[in-house]
């Protein structure tokens, strides 16, 4: 009986420890389109933890915990990096503390992975061990008619390098368009091992081009049923990738990611001129393609 007993309180404690080990030291919700609510924030290790301490910002990486759950390959859902004001940080040397001011406030969230579904569980900022060997995936158009999907793994490494490049246009104050469209890029011609400078050649606006689409259609159809269950938060979700002019403007944002592409990426990547404008001779999905024709229309009205 007293070794049953044991047997009993050693497993209990096993569970325990299991359930402690579920936790992470920074956690939030989604609330919606690019919204991440801080809902726990104690200090944690940058070397350990996948966080980034940049000039500006304290860069975090946020990822779906259920999807961070189901092992390896890639995230079925849209990695965050959510940029954290320098000042509301205390930083000793790799350790971050956070200021009280964090916890309950909203942060935006920039989508590392276009291919990807919107999150809507509870967002960690997970260890690096556990997503170095876990990928997105972004396209890349190299040409006419030359698409490519590349996978990228969120070693330090690459996230580190990828952080550095766009600090310069995330903004913790509000998620905005034509940042995004930079974070895409980048992730697209920023290789896996950074220390390698191998210049790639990309058609900026149509790589732009073919990622927006994708990032709608796919959360269109996810979100519908979603959205039919009745979940607030998806609601307000699908109601932003259902809207034509919000495709209609990250996709008009290709402009901001080539000027950025001449100015901060000229060392990596040499820009195609394949196409006459956006939509011509681009492989694209048939609702940008729709979209094309209807744009001058459009303009006509205004």
């Amino acid at each position: 009986m007293r070794r049953a007993l044991l047997l009993l309180t050693a497993a209990l404690l096993a569970s325990l420890g299991a359930a402690v080990a579920q936790e992470y030291p920074v956690a939030g919700e989604v609330t919606g389109p690019f919204k991440v609510r801080i809902t726990r924030a104690e200090p944690l290790d940058a070397s350990e933890y996948a966080v980034i301490i940049g000039d500006k910002y304290v860069t975090l990486i946020m990822v779906e915990k259920d999807d961070l759950q189901q092992g390896s390959g890639a995230f079925k859902t849209q990695p965050f990096l959510v940029p954290i004001p320098k000042e509301l940080v205390k930083i000793e040397g790799t350790r971050v503390s956070f200021s009280e001011k964090v916890v309950g406030d909203t942060f935006p969230g920039y989508c590392l992975n276009p291919s990807g579904r919107h999150p809507i569980g509870e967002m960690v900022v997970p260890k690096w061990s556990e997503i170095e060997n876990r990928c997105v995936k972004v396209k890349v158009v190299t040409g006419p008619n030359q698409v490519k999907t590349e996978e990228r793994y969120l070693t330090p490494e690459w996230v580190k390098a990828v952080c550095k490049r766009v600090e310069g246009v995330v903004t913790p104050k509000r998620w905005e368009r034509s940042a995004q469209t930079i974070v895409w890029v980048t992730e697209a011609v920023v290789p896996q091992q950074p220390s390698q400078r191998v210049r790639v050649t990309v058609d900026v606006q149509a790589t732009v081009n073919v990622n927006a689409s994708d990032f709608f259609e796919l959360n269109r159809s996810e979100f519908q049923e979603l959205a039919k269950a009745g979940g607030e938060v998806a609601r307000e979700i699908l109601e932003f990738f259902s809207k034509r002019e919000n495709l209609e403007e990250l996709v008009n944002t290709a402009q901001a990611a080539l000027d950025f592409v001449k100015r901060h990426l000229s060392d990596l990547v040499t820009v195609a001129r394949t196409a006459k404008s956006l939509f011509e001779k681009i492989p694209v999905s048939p609702v940008v393609a729709a979209l094309a024709a209807v744009l001058p229309v459009l303009r006509r009205r205004r």
